[in-house]
């Protein structure tokens, strides 16, 4: 009985006008919050983000290393002698360019089938959040509504 008045009377009160909310506020407000969803957005931009490297060229490669290098002042000379050709150099140098010609059209078909993917993910997370809360939304009303009536 207390309970059933303290609902009337908080019923028959009209909340304040700041703390009203729209149905499309609330979906709003679920779309910009949700977890799940940010979540399925930056996946979104994951599978974007390879497609794009997908679809560029592969940079070329340099690398140097220099390896058994004498730090500590000692000669670096061979049994052939110390001069210019003849030290011991221990020094690599590789240029490549990977040229991936025949998966380059599977690796693009993959990321494109990835972003599909994602975005569907994405489409069908948006759906649940915004079914839920159009769901609790109703309810909500549904329960200020029978408050008021009794």
């Amino acid at each position: 009985m207390v309970a059933v008045s303290l609902l009337s009377a908080r019923a028959a009160d009209s909340p304040p006008a700041g703390l009203t909310l729209t149905l499309i506020q609330a979906r709003q407000l679920a779309l910009e919050r949700n977890r799940d969803f940010r979540v399925a957005q930056f996946q979104v931009n994951a599978a974007v983000a390879l497609l794009k490297a997908a679809r560029e060229y592969p940079n070329p490669t340099l690398a140097l290393s220099t390896t058994k290098v004498p730090t500590d002042r000692s000669n670096a000379a061979t049994t052939l002698g110390n001069g210019l050709l003849d030290r011991s150099y221990d020094s690599v140098v590789a240029l490549s360019q990977l040229l991936p010609i025949a998966k380059r059209g599977v690796e693009r078909d993959a990321a494109t089938a990835g972003v599909h993917v994602a975005q569907s993910q994405r489409d069908d997370a948006q759906r649940l959040l915004l079914q839920s809360v159009t769901q609790a939304y109703i309810g909500a009303v549904s329960a200020r509504e029978q408050a008021v009536v009794l």
